[in-house]
């Protein structure tokens, strides 16, 4: 049966027992002489290093020349004078038309100048006598003026010939379209044989070396982009990085997305980079040589401010900071800090200012 009075009886004896093994231990509820609480942390020191400000975008690139070769006239191909992804030379044949007519044209045009030339000096002789016996006073000044005249026509008519003949001539170079500089052939959309109307792309060339990059960053990046700033390019998927620099800055930013656009040159001596290709860019914007590094599980952080944890004399200090670059498992303090000071890098969520610590640094 159970007796109240029993149970209270123990709990005053075990309550008793209690306090004399403290008493025997020496500590009491106001002892200062007890051993203080230490939270244990990891710590980091805070480094001195140099830290590059980088900003990643993504551009389109463009061959430095680009040419789509074109007739101006209609016609059926008679020859082709390259293979699809050849290197071609300026003034090398690419596509001949058949150009039977335009031939015969000049054909024609040559001989009408021949003639006009052969009148002209036909005038010019009879002008030479009319003017010997006009001052033998045997003709009259009507037929000096009718003889000037027509030699004066003749000089017109072979000048106007001249011209048909040009004109002819250049409408003959019309049917042969030629590499318009060094360069690199692309696909080829006709073969010989075909009618091809003025105007249709009969192949594409292209010079990559170097090749321009279009890309954009933000306004306020603005500032920091310069002529001949560094560019690392890199093709998705690969590897390989080529190196460039910015060649041109537009003068205006755009109102629409807010991007400042640029453009960036590289030589791509070795063709990795192509015409229309997307590639990924990083540039580096700001080198500061002696920033504070620390590990970046070090920073606690609410509605945009951040702060860490630093330990002075086995104390842990609050201490506001701002940060600076995102680095691959660390973070740039732009201020806050000193480099050489100990960071808590693990169980800062557990502290509050002026905390003691047991650390132990982080290797």
């Amino acid at each position: 049966m159970f007796d109240p009075n029993s149970s209270a009886r123990r709990l005053i004896v075990l309550t008793s027992c209690c306090a004399l093994l403290l008493s025997a231990c020496g500590w009491s509820d106001d002892d200062s002489s007890r051993p203080e609480r230490r939270a244990a942390v990891t710590l980091a020191e805070a480094e001195s290093r140099a830290v590059e400000v980088r900003f990643d975008a993504v551009g389109n690139v463009k061959a430095s020349l680009r040419a789509e070769i074109s007739p101006q006239v209609d016609g059926v191909i008679t020859g082709l004078g390259f293979e699809e992804g050849d290197t071609v030379v300026r003034g090398q044949m690419l596509v001949q038309l058949d150009d039977r007519k335009a031939r015969a044209s000049v054909n024609v045009a040559r001989a009408a100048l021949d003639n006009a030339v052969a009148l002209a000096v036909v005038s010019r002789q009879r002008q030479s006598r009319i003017e010997r016996l006009f001052g033998d006073e045997l003709v009259s000044v009507e037929e000096l003026e009718a003889a000037r005249a027509n030699h004066l026509g003749a000089q017109a008519s072979v000048r106007e010939n001249e011209a048909s003949l040009d004109l002819a001539t250049r409408r003959l170079e019309e049917y042969r379209l030629l590499a318009p500089f060094d360069g690199e052939s692309g696909y080829r959309h006709y073969d010989i044989g075909n009618f091809v109307r003025s105007g249709s792309t009969l192949l594409v060339v292209t010079d990559s070396t170097p090749v321009e990059i279009s890309f954009g960053v933000p306004d306020k990046h603005a500032a920091l982009v310069k002529k001949s700033t560094p560019v690392r390019v890199t093709v998705p998927g690969r590897s390989e990085v080529v190196e460039g620099v910015v060649k041109f800055i537009d003068p205006a930013v755009d109102s629409e997305t807010r991007q400042l656009r640029l453009k960036a040159e590289v030589s791509n001596q070795d063709g990795l980079l192509r015409d229309g290709q997307f590639v990924e860019l990083s540039l580096v914007l700001e080198s500061r040589p002696d920033s504070v590094v620390i590990p970046e599980q070090a920073i606690l952080g609410t509605g945009g401010e951040h702060w860490v944890f630093v330990v002075t004399d086995g104390k842990a200090v609050h201490r506001p900071v701002t940060l600076g670059e995102r680095l691959p498992g660390e973070v740039e303090l732009r201020a806050g800090m000193e480099a050489g000071e100990q960071v808590v890098i693990a169980g800062q969520h557990r502290l509050a200012d002026g905390d003691a610590v047991a650390t132990g640094l982080d290797d």
